[in-house]
């Protein structure tokens, strides 16, 4: 999986979803558009330049987690883009425990399916790696695992981008998984399998 560094500050989820997208060999959509973070953020489709047919980044000013019961961006863009439709294979979810989150992780994975965390980051708590120690809502693409899923790979959009966090790494090996889901706890968050 290739890392795209987020092209705007808040742009977290489209450097994410770009990179899962790009992964799966979808460089144009099921509706003929090029795949870039502007377009998926807000350029392309009604609306434009805050469009809401895909992630609706530019029109909240982030990649919301949800919007309502029948409007979830980003589960809705990874499927869209594909197939033309905004339900299919991906979903969100906060997986009930650890272990479930582990066993999603490895059986998307195994079958060549990455996955993006949303996870909260608050100050004196937990942390992505490089990340500073202030409040941050964070979407990144998990493109591996190890340990049987104990140990979460994943490809950071805040790396190498306009964020200037210069500690971050654009990959990340065998975070653990335990922090990973903790953070994806703090309400209202999951991941997208």
């Amino acid at each position: 999986m290739s890392q795209a560094p987020q092209q705007k500050t808040y742009y977290c989820g489209a450097g994410a979803a770009y990179s899962v997208l790009a992964y799966l060999g979808f460089s144009t959509s099921h509706d003929g558009e090029s795949l870039s973070q502007t377009c998926i953020g807000g350029s392309c489709g009604p609306g434009a330049p805050t469009s809401q047919k895909y992630l609706e980044t530019d029109y909240w000013g982030n990649t919301p987690w949800y919007v309502s019961q029948t409007d979830w961006p980003v589960p809705g863009t990874l499927n869209y883009w594909r197939t033309g439709v905004y339900t299919g294979f991906y979903a969100a979810e906060l997986p009930s425990t650890e272990g479930s989150y582990e066993t999603e992780l490895t059986y998307d994975i195994d079958n060549y399916w990455p996955t993006m965390p949303d996870v909260w980051e608050q100050v004196g708590n937990t942390h992505l790696w490089g990340h500073p120690n202030v409040d941050i809502k964070h979407w990144i693409a998990a493109f591996g695992y190890s340990n049987y899923g104990a140990g979460t790979d994943y490809v950071d959009p805040a790396a190498n981008s306009v964020v200037g966090w210069t500690s971050v790494q654009a990959y990340n090996y065998n975070y653990p998984s335990s922090s990973m889901y903790y953070m994806m706890g703090l309400f209202p968050y999951g991941h997208v399998w």
